[in-house]
C-alpha cells in the first residue's frame, strides 16, 4: 500500500511539474531598412534569450554568420545576400526556433 501511494505521487507531481518547467522559443524578426535586420527573441513563459545563441544560414543549411543576443534579448544583423535565409535562435539543445526570409517584413 505504501508503494503504490508513493508511486501515485511520484506520478502526480511529475505531471503537475510538467506545465510548469514547460515553454517554448520565440523569435521575431524586422527589417529596419533595406540592409538592416533586428531580431528580439525570449520564451514563452517570459523569460530573456539574453546570452542565446543566433545563427544565420542559406537554403543549402551554410553558415552565413552566427552571434549572442543582448542583454535585452535583440540581436541585429546586416540583411545576407543570399535569396532565400533562416535566422534561428538556439536557447539550448531542446529549444530553437526560426524563421525565413519570406517570414520577416
Amino acid at each position: 500500500m505504501r508503494v503504490a501511494h508513493f508511486v501515485a505521487v511520484f506520478c502526480g507531481s511529475l505531471f503537475a511539474a510538467g506545465p510548469v518547467l514547460a515553454h517554448s522559443p520565440l523569435i521575431s524578426c524586422f527589417y529596419d531598412d533595406e540592409t538592416t535586420i533586428t531580431c528580439e527573441a525570449g520564451y514563452s513563459d517570459g523569460a530573456s534569450a539574453a546570452g542565446g545563441v543566433i545563427r544565420v544560414v542559406d537554403g543549402d543549411e551554410r553558415l552565413l554568420t552566427e552571434g549572442r543576443f543582448s542583454e535585452n534579448s535583440t540581436f541585429t544583423l546586416k540583411k545576407p545576400e543570399s535569396p532565400v535565409f533562416q535566422i534561428i535562435f538556439i536557447g539550448d539543445t531542446a529549444h530553437e526556433a526560426g524563421v525565413f526570409n519570406d517570414e520577416i517584413f
